[in-house]
């Protein structure tokens, strides 16, 4: 480097065939002119260099070293401060309460834009694509005609068959 001897190396710089040359763009300490182990304080150090934004399925740590860290499986965005998902891959859906990518939603969760979210009707264990509409509900309760409760026992004019209330045919109360 600029025709001088060197014991070692200066900083940004890497001995190779007997030279000491420059580390890549952005890098402060390298192995080889190739291949990055320190960034400055304006880039991260992904994959042995240096780049300015981290790529979709890392997230940028500002810690010292500056560097891309991989977000947790089937994750294309997640969250600096908490390492938990916002945005999951193709094929994959956000579980709300633990920012999580999973495959389906739990039982009592129901798919809405990608996203898992607690079905509103209560005591029910499966939802409909609508958060408001019950498919099927817990064993001891039986899913209203309107599909949007969930009720220990069905009115008068209906009965429960099978976990669903059906009207009852021409009669002001049933008995089942």
């Amino acid at each position: 480097l600029n025709n001088k001897c060197y014991e070692n190396c200066p900083i940004g710089t890497a001995l190779e065939k007997g030279n000491c040359l420059e580390c890549s763009n952005n890098c402060l300490k390298c192995d080889n002119v190739e291949s990055c182990s320190l960034c400055n304080e304006l880039t991260y150090l992904f994959d042995n260099r240096c780049v300015n934004k981290c790529p979709e399925g890392y997230v940028a740590k500002a810690n010292n070293p500056r560097v891309c860290t991989k977000c947790q499986d089937n994750c294309s965005v997640c969250c600096s401060e908490t390492d938990k998902c916002l945005r999951c891959n193709n094929d994959f859906i956000l579980h709300h309460n633990h920012k999580t990518c999973v495959q389906s939603c739990d039982p009592s969760y129901v798919n809405i834009k990608g996203v898992c979210k607690k079905c509103t009707v209560q005591n029910c264990n499966s939802c409909l694509n609508l958060d408001n509409k019950c498919e099927k509900c817990l064993d001891v309760f039986s899913l209203s005609i309107n599909k949007d409760e969930c009720v220990s026992q069905c009115p008068s004019t209906q009965f429960s068959k099978n976990g669903l209330c059906e009207h009852c045919d021409n009669c002001p109360n049933c008995l089942n």
